[in-house]
């Protein structure tokens, strides 16, 4: 596939979920769409074919407790399609997409479950 028509395919499904795919556009393979207080970011790399889509939700300084990272571990088996992870102190959630692999119905479920699961979780871990 193209790049253009993966892009041209990332938008359709922008627009599918309900949200404005040009208003969200960054840059010629990036998107930012917000759910909530989540801002999900969304990005094609054409050299690697991989579409990222990801949102940082909240902060937990430099010292990350056993019991909040037990959490994350407990909730990426329970999560289908979708990661948490730690960066800087920070919790990832995230989705991979390979662009040969690209279903629209597949990557339209996978994006639909990271904004309801980025915008759920948010509150969650900033309680």
């Amino acid at each position: 596939m193209q790049a253009s028509s993966i892009s041209h395919t990332i938008e359709k499904l922008i627009d599918d979920l309900g949200y404005d795919a040009s208003a969200s556009r960054k840059g010629s393979f990036e998107w930012e769409v917000r759910e909530g207080s989540a801002h999900i970011s969304i990005a094609y790399h054409q050299n690697s074919g991989m579409i990222i889509a990801e949102t940082y939700l909240c902060g937990l300084g430099e010292k990350v407790s056993s019991e909040i990272f037990q959490f994350l571990l407990q909730q990426n088996e329970d999560l289908r399609g979708l990661t948490f992870s730690l960066k800087e102190g920070e919790v990832v959630l995230s989705t991979l997409i390979y662009d040969r692999y690209l279903s629209e119905e597949t990557a339209k479920m996978l994006l639909h479950d990271l904004f309801l699961t980025a915008d759920e979780y948010d509150d969650i871990l900033i309680e």
